[in-house]
């Protein structure tokens, strides 16, 4: 499948590529990372609306349940959506909402954006969005006005990025494990689209990611370690091609 497929054509290979979400949640050791930097850029952690859009098993979010904030949980996968609810403590239960569906559906998001987010988090998602720009206009659409977002991707352009470009090219010569084409995300495009629809970057955090080749033989501490070296690197961090932005409505 192509980038020029029908969004809704993508979003169906995507959601049946996450129906099988352990060869996903197998790889573990960017989460407590991404999770702390998530938390890092939002400092207060309760009292707030959250959306956790292609939530998977609820892993970054889960630090606003515990803080006292109400998190929806929406993902395309019906069993990432039943694991996430197996994480949630019964003493959350009642600020903890799930929504099986896309926020790329605009009939979905409609009904979202009656109740505005504080904080959006779309962390490991535009990869696999079809549309950047429409997928930054939903952003916009479900945060409420000086509301937060915070976004992950994969830097495309940067050169610590390229090994494992061909590593996927080489890779899906042979068997493409999504069915479908990944996003190509260089952060210009990226802030590009985003900026848009008034979305403004307020801070950034970049670190490098092992290649997958990597981390098949690698522990997970030893990967999580040479990712938090690289992020605290004046130098390498600049050259990061894992971005995570805080950015703000």
């Amino acid at each position: 499948m192509t980038d020029g497929a029908p969004e809704s054509t993508r979003g169906e290979a995507v959601r049946q590529h996450f129906l099988q979400p352990d060869p996903y949640l197998s790889g573990r050791f960017n989460i407590a990372l991404r999770a702390e930097i998530i938390a890092e850029f939002v400092g207060e952690r309760s009292g707030l609306s959250v959306l956790d859009i292609g939530c998977g098993d609820g892993s970054l979010s889960r630090q606003f349940l515990e803080a006292g904030s109400h998190v929806t949980h929406l993902d395309l996968s019906s069993e990432m959506l039943r694991r996430a609810k197996m994480n949630v403590s019964s003493d959350a239960s009642e600020r903890a909402q799930f929504v099986e569906g896309s926020f790329l559906d605009r009939s979905l998001t409609e009904q979202l954006s009656r109740k505005r987010f504080d904080l959006v988090l779309c962390v490991g998602v535009l990869a696999h969005v079809g549309d950047l720009e429409t997928a930054a206009a939903r952003l916009a659409e479900l945060t409420e006005a000086g509301g937060r977002v915070i976004v992950q991707f994969s830097d495309y352009q940067q050169p610590s990025y390229w090994p494992t470009l061909a590593y996927q090219f080489l890779r899906n010569r042979v068997r493409n494990p999504y069915g479908y084409e990944l996003r190509p995300t260089p952060a210009r495009r990226v802030n590009n689209a985003l900026s848009a629809q008034g979305l403004r970057v307020q801070a950034e955090r970049r670190y490098w990611t092992p290649l997958p080749v990597v981390r098949r033989f690698v522990p997970d501490a030893r990967l999580d370690a040479f990712q938090r070296f690289t992020l605290e690197h004046t130098l390498l961090s600049r050259f990061g091609s894992e971005v995570m932005w805080l950015m703000t409505r």
